[in-house]
């Protein structure tokens, strides 16, 4: 940024606007940083996909099955 002034008070303007420009961009960026961790901490939190869902089901068929089988079994010793 390229500043000429002739008056001191406009030089002193123009130097806060400078500081507050880099101040902001500074920030932006910070933001910018930020933003991205934590668009990697979703993509890392993300809900389990159907390929989990599928093997939890298939998981919880087989478990019913082994137990209605073992109380069968416990049943038919009973009576």
């Amino acid at each position: 940024m390229i500043i000429e002034a002739q008056c001191d008070s406009l030089l002193l303007v123009a130097a806060n606007y400078s500081k507050s420009i880099i101040t902001l961009k500074r920030q932006l960026n910070e933001a910018n940083r930020a933003n991205s961790e934590l668009k990697e901490t979703a993509k890392e939190r993300e809900a389990p996909g159907l390929k989990i869902t599928f093997i939890a089901f298939i998981v919880g068929v087989a478990a019913g099955i082994v137990l209605t089988n073992l109380i069968r079994k416990i049943w038919q010793k009973v009576f």
